[in-house]
Order: structure tokens, then C-alpha cells, then sequence
């Protein structure tokens, strides 16, 4: 219970006013605003390479990242994310799924969304059951205008009935369900396995400082099997800066993915890109 009142007052600090890049850290403990929906397009960066039957490891973003993992079929999606609030969101996705059949929640857009759902939530486990109580709690406390101030918004929306086979996705969640790693890729972390894709989305984005992009660098290493690949995202920069380019080349080879026109930008741009170790 003392870690849900944490939780909730933490909720209620993000919700004052931190800026999506810097959130709140507490004792080892990260919070932040949520995407509700990808701002990236996963289909497109992914439509290059081959997933079915692949180790992945994702970070969880908006919950669009590991469900798409499922959706083409991975064997195995773990997860990761420093922020704690990414992770009661992904339960929030994966109920909805199981409980609702529709593959985004209307949680901006239904007052009535959060009522709904958690009244008809079976946990698992007790951290499942963790997770609802802090909903619960926080549907008590806080108004449809509140979880608008949580947001970030929504990014593309694009995966709705159109790419998602919501049979698919929850098959795979019932008998596979993802190892949750609430930590920071670029610092120590107890992520465990060895993966055949990771997918870091635009995480290295925001790495300042040598010693954080050389430990992003040599954790990607351990974690990432000898053929693999990890699989970055273009959002807010298009290309590569010089600070990840010089930690990661001692280690791995760098791969553009495709130019395409983004609704954002009048001229091409790139998807993202890739890196595999050097041959």
C-alpha cells in the first residue's frame, strides 16, 4: 500500500507540469508522462526485417512496441522501460485487449473507459494485481482531465484494426507473457537473456554523456545475440549524433533504414537504423 501512495503522489507531481524528457526519480525510482499511442512508425522500421520466431527485446514506449513484437509472431518479447508509469500503462493495453477486444484504450476519450475495464480485470499474479489497485486508486483520485495531463497525447494510431490481429496478439500474451525490466538501458540493469532483436526506439536520443553512451554500447552487447540486430527509430532527430556513432562503431557496424516522406517533414527522411556487430 505505501508504494501505491508513492506511486499517486508521484502521479500527481508528473501531472503538475515535468517536461516528457526529464520526469521525477526517486530512490531508483523513475516517473513520467505516457505516450498513449507510438509516435514512430513501427510498421515501417520493422517491415525490414524478419521477426517470426525471433528473441526480442523492446523497449515498452506506448505499449504499440511489444504488442507489434507479438503481433508478427516473436517467440519471446521481454520488456523494458524506465519509467514506471510506461509499465502500468502496458497492463492498461494488454486488459484491453484481453478483456475488451479492441486493441487501443479509449482512455482519452471515454470518461467511462477506466470503470469499465478494471471492473472486469482477473490478476494473474500479485504484481498484476499490484498494478490494478494502483488503477483502481488512481481512477478513484484523479479526473478524465488529469490523465489528459499524464499524456503525452497520441502519436499515429495507425495499428487499429488495420495491421493487429488482436487473436494473434492475445495468444501470444497468454502463453508468452514478457519479463518486465522497470530500468535504464544505458546504467547498470538485471536484464537477463540473450535476444535476436533489440529494439531501443529513439532511447539514445537522450544519452548526454560519454560514460552513459559507452554503457548503452556495452550493454546492447552482452544482451544481443552474434547475428542479431538493434533496431533504433528517427522521432525527434533525423540520422545519428556524433556521441552514439563513436561509442557504438568499436563494437558494431551501422545500417540506414530506407528514406520515406513523413506526414511531419516535406523531404524524405529516414525511418531509423540499425546496427549489427562487426564482421
Amino acid at each position: 500500500m505505501n508504494d501505491i501512495l508513492k506511486d499517486i503522489k508521484f502521479t500527481k507531481e508528473v501531472m503538475k507540469g515535468c517536461s516528457s524528457s526529464f520526469g521525477i526519480q526517486d530512490n531508483g525510482d523513475f516517473y513520467n508522462k505516457i505516450y498513449m499511442s507510438s509516435n514512430e512508425d513501427i510498421l515501417g522500421i520493422l517491415s525490414n526485417f524478419d521477426i517470426k520466431n525471433k528473441d526480442v527485446l523492446t523497449v515498452i514506449g506506448s505499449g504499440d512496441q511489444p504488442l507489434f513484437f507479438y503481433n508478427l509472431l516473436a517467440n519471446k518479447v521481454d520488456i523494458f522501460d524506465i519509467n514506471k508509469f510506461a509499465i502500468y500503462y502496458f497492463y492498461i493495453r494488454v486488459w484491453t485487449i484481453k478483456y475488451l477486444n479492441q486493441y487501443y484504450p479509449d482512455i482519452l476519450f471515454n470518461k467511462n473507459f477506466l470503470d469499465n475495464l478494471l471492473n472486469v480485470v482477473i490478476p494473474n499474479n500479485s504484481y498484476e494485481e499490484y498494478v490494478l489497485n494502483y488503477w483502481k486508486r488512481y481512477n478513484e483520485l484523479f479526473s478524465f482531465e488529469d490523465t489528459i495531463k499524464l499524456s503525452c497525447g497520441y502519436g499515429y494510431r495507425k495499428f487499429e484494426n488495420c495491421f493487429c490481429n488482436l487473436s494473434i496478439i492475445n495468444n501470444g500474451l497468454e502463453h508468452r507473457f514478457p519479463n518486465i525490466y522497470n530500468c535504464d538501458i544505458s546504467s547498470e540493469n538485471n536484464i537477463e537473456g540473450l535476444y535476436d532483436i533489440i529494439y531501443t526506439s529513439n532511447l539514445s536520443d537522450y544519452i548526454y554523456d560519454v560514460e552513459g553512451m559507452n554503457l548503452y554500447c556495452r550493454n546492447l552487447s552482452k544482451l544481443l545475440k552474434k547475428d542479431g540486430a538493434v533496431i533504433c527509430s528517427n522521432v525527434v532527430y533525423d540520422g545519428i549524433g556524433e556521441l552514439e556513432l563513436d561509442a557504438m562503431k568499436k563494437v558494431f557496424d551501422y545500417y540506414q533504414l530506407p528514406q520515406v516522406l513523413t506526414s511531419s517533414k516535406k523531404e524524405p527522411c529516414s525511418l531509423g537504423y540499425y546496427y549489427k556487430f562487426k564482421r
